[in-house]
This record gives C-alpha cells, structure tokens and sequence, in this order.
C-alpha cells in the first residue's frame, strides 16, 4: 500500500486556503468601494436637489458624502483591502462629489446671477479642485512630500474646499443671509486658490486615526456634544464648523513652518 506523501497533501492544504483567501477577497474589497460610490451618488444628487430649489437637501448630500469619503479608506485599511484601484476610484469620486457637484450648487445658488463670469468661477473651482487631487495623488505614489510634513496636507483638502464653498449658502438657509452674487464670486476665487496654495493644513494622519488613543473617551464625549448639538441648532453648528477651521488654517501654517526650522536646522 502506497503511503501518502505529507509534502503533497500540505501544498494542498495551502492551496485550498490561498483559494478561500482569494474567494473571500472580492467580497471584502467590494465593501470600501461600495462607500466611495455612495459618497458619489450622494455628490451628484446634490446637483438634482440644487436644480429643483432645495438647497437644504444639496448641503445634506455633500455633508454625506464628506462622511462616506471619511470612513471609506478606514474601512479599506481595517479590512486589510486598501488596493491602488480603491485609491484611484476615491479620487475621481472625490472630483465628482467635491469640486462639480458643488461648483454647480454655487452657480444654481447665486452665481449665474452673474451670467457667463459667474459659470467660468464655477469652472474655476471644479479646475482647482481636479488640480489639487492630482497633486495628492503625485504626492501619495511618489512619497514626495518633506519630513517636516509630516501630519499636515498642502492646501485645503477636497471635502473642506467644498465645505467652505457652500458656506454662503448655509448662511443663506440658516440665517437668510444672502450674499450677493459678486460677494459670492469673491468667496469662490478666495477657495479656489486655498485648494490650489501650499499653505499647511492639519491633516492627522491615518495611523493616529486608527491606533487607540489614550483620549478616547474625551473625543467621544465631545463627539456626543458636537452631534447633540447640531441636532439642535444644525446651521449654527455648520457655520462654526467652518469658521472653526478657517480659522485653524494661520495655525496649522504657523505650526508647520516651525517643524520645518527645527527639521532643518
């Protein structure tokens, strides 16, 4: 009786387990798309929610699709999944969603109000925005960025542009405050160069993000805070969100200037 080869029957076994690693693979690598798509949808649907009058429900569209693009390269990473494929689909979600979806929110809002100039900021952004996300993509493949960069983004990153960009019309539903369309125009040049500049910005970086913290529990309490209160008073809450980090921009400059003498010195 021929005795069976142990050699043979444990390639085998790691044949048949490569084979169910690779067969659940797809299923697992599917779910950070799934989000980026949706976050996209959800760009492009602010669009249709802008052409039928309901502002409201623009912003809600764009503040959901900020949230799907946080959470899905997270995703990714905690599944063990984060592919270049993903990276490349995030970012043209992200120029979709991000710079002409929100371009023609502001054009429907108050732009075209000032006829073919009022398009071409429109175009404007949407450019910055497609200039900017090609600048992070450089920069992730070639690992060209400084030491002293460490922890911030050059420039505004893509969900704040758009962020800041929209801005005028939370004002606008919250307050009633109607920024005129020149004023609005002003406003769209100032973002646009923001998405485009060198300026530092904080940006923590995904291995803080996803390590524990020692101050979990603060950051949870404060994101219970945050979340009731913008339950309660949704457009204040929006509006000192984005003053808040309007306003975080000369530190994070400040902060990494100084990172860079120390780096270099």
């Amino acid at each position: 009786m021929l005795m069976p080869n142990k050699s043979h029957e444990s390639r085998l076994r790691r044949r048949r387990r490569r084979h169910r690693s690779l067969s659940r693979r797809p299923i697992r690598s599917f779910v950070p798309n799934i989000l980026t798509l949706s976050g996209m949808c959800c760009g492009i649907s602010a669009v249709h929610m802008a052409l039928i009058g309901n502002m409201t429900a623009a912003i809600v569209s764009v503040l959901l699709a900020a949230f799907f693009d946080g959470i899905d390269g997270r995703t990714a990473r905690k599944l063990g999944v984060s592919s270049r494929f993903g990276a490349e689909l995030d970012s043209l979600s992200d120029s979709a969603t991000f710079g002409i979806a929100p371009a023609i929110v502001a054009y429907v809002h108050s732009l075209r109000g000032l006829g073919n100039f009022g398009w071409a900021l429109s175009l404007l952004f949407a450019v910055g925005m497609a200039l900017r996300l090609a600048r992070f993509n450089t920069h992730s493949i070639e690992h060209s960025d400084p030491v002293w960069m460490n922890g911030f983004g050059t420039g505004v990153p893509a969900p704040a542009g758009a962020y800041l960009l929209l801005m005028p019309i939370m004002a606008h539903q919250g307050f009633g405050l109607e920024v005129p369309p020149w004023g609005y125009a002003i406003w769209t040049i100032i973002v646009s160069l923001l998405l485009v500049s060198r300026i530092p910005t904080f940006l923590p970086s995904h291995e803080e993000n996803d390590a524990p913290n020692k101050h979990a529990m603060s950051f949870f309490l404060g994101g219970v805070i945050y979340l009731g209160a913008a339950y309660s008073f949704p457009w204040v809450v929006l509006m000192l969100t984005g003053m808040a980090y309007l306003a975080s921009i000369p530190f994070s400059a400040s902060k990494a200037y100084r990172h860079r003498s120390s780096v270099l010195n």
